[in-house]
């Protein structure tokens, strides 16, 4: 294991110094891009040389539209912001300028009702006002006749007053909720007509003042809207052009991507340089001294990595012998055990051979005293005064 366990660690430490190797190799490639192109005519590297040129003159021109797309998307971003702001302040002088108008027009229809001055001007300003009241008065004259004669009389006449009481009271209700409006409508027309100008009383001159400051605030703010919408125009237009007009995150991301690949791309250029030269030095640079110094490192490292690779070697031996060696002491150990058996053997062979034999001489013994083997079931007897005669 702490064999095994050291070649791992050298295998790691050749892989670092081959990514060092091919750093410095890179390096010598990037070095030797910076020199002027009539010193590669007629080499191998001529053409690598040019590529590297092309891919770095693309770089500067993706990173700077990287940079216009994200400083233009941040002031837009700031615009929108300004333009909300603007836009609620906006609002507020609005809501401010109705309430303004609406106290003019109050004011100014109470002047106009106590003076009724002849100009066609204040007719067409506040005669829908006057006509308003009187149809109030009027419905209110009709609200007050018809809840008299729902007090009295038969029941249909009750009734039927206190529908109309109520169909008028509905009335009075819609036009009771224009009235604000109205008087909104008149004071906006009062104060835009030539009117003004010749309003001499001091109440509704003080009236007047919040009006002309609302409009300046809101003059102000409708200038500063209108330069904040053209500059965003102007970056809009400007992201459009850079094709970042929809989603420049995403523009942003292509361009990066972009920019990674021509890295890529230079690097292995530079790589390619640096084998080349090296595989075939051209003599012009033979003196340079950052030329002869990553040759130097180069080669120290690359030493240094065949070192570790015949260390490595030794030491794969060395496990190798230790399983030879295992396999030798295993076979001759089985050579010894079956040297063993096969004397083991032989004793049991002679044994047996012996065990043969006397079966054999036994077998030879009883085969006399047995006979023949036909006439084992037959009885032999002897006759008196005769022969033998055999009987079954």
């Amino acid at each position: 294991m702490n064999r095994r366990r050291a070649i791992e660690e050298l295998r790691q430490r050749i892989r670092q110094l081959e990514a060092e190797s091919g750093s410095l190799l890179r390096q010598l490639g990037e070095h030797l891009s910076y020199q002027p192109p009539e010193s590669f005519e007629a080499t191998p590297l001529g053409g690598t040389h040019a590529r590297v040129n092309e891919l770095r003159e693309r770089l500067p021109e993706s990173r700077q539209q990287v940079k216009r797309i994200l400083q233009s998307a941040a002031r837009s971003e700031e615009l929108e912001k300004g333009i909300r702001s603007v836009r609620v302040q906006l609002a507020g002088l609005e809501e401010e300028g109705e309430r303004i108008c609406e106290e003019i027009g109050r004011c100014a229809f109470e002047a106009y009702r106590s003076t009724r001055p002849h100009e066609a001007e204040y007719e067409r300003i506040f005669g829908p006002l006057l006509e308003q009241e009187q149809e109030l008065a009027a419905l209110e004259a009709e609200m007050e006749k018809a809840q008299s004669g729902s007090k009295s009389g038969n029941f249909f006449r009750i009734f039927k007053e206190s529908g109309r009481s109520l169909y008028v009271k509905g009335l009075m209700s819609l036009k009771k909720k224009t009235v604000a409006r109205n008087y909104r409508e008149a004071g906006h027309r009062f104060c835009e007509s030539e009117l003004v100008k010749g309003i001499t009383d001091p109440e509704l001159k003080a009236t007047l003042a919040p009006y002309t400051k609302n409009r300046q605030k809101v003059d102000a703010l409708g200038s500063e809207m209108d330069t904040l919408r053209s500059r965003q125009e102007a970056l809009w237009k400007e992201l459009k052009e850079l094709g970042a007009e929809r989603a420049h995150q995403r523009r942003v991301r292509e361009i990066e991507n972009r920019i990674e690949r021509i890295e890529e791309e230079l690097e292995d250029a530079f790589g390619s340089m640096g084998r080349a030269y090296r595989a075939k030095p051209i003599k012009s640079f033979a003196e340079d001294p950052e030329v002869k110094k990553l040759l130097r490192e180069v080669s120290r490292v690359e030493k240094s990595a065949e070192q570790h690779r015949r260390q490595i070697a030794r030491i794969e031996a060395a496990i190798q012998l230790d399983g030879v060696e295992k396999q030798r002491a295993a076979m001759e150990d089985r050579v010894e055990r079956l040297e063993r058996e096969i004397e083991h053997r032989k004793s049991e062979i002679r044994s047996l051979s012996e065990r043969i034999e006397e079966a054999r001489k036994q077998a030879r013994r009883l085969e006399e005293l047995r006979g023949s083997e036909g006439t084992l079931f037959k009885v032999t007897e002897r006759q008196p005064g005769g022969g033998d005669e055999e009987q079954g």
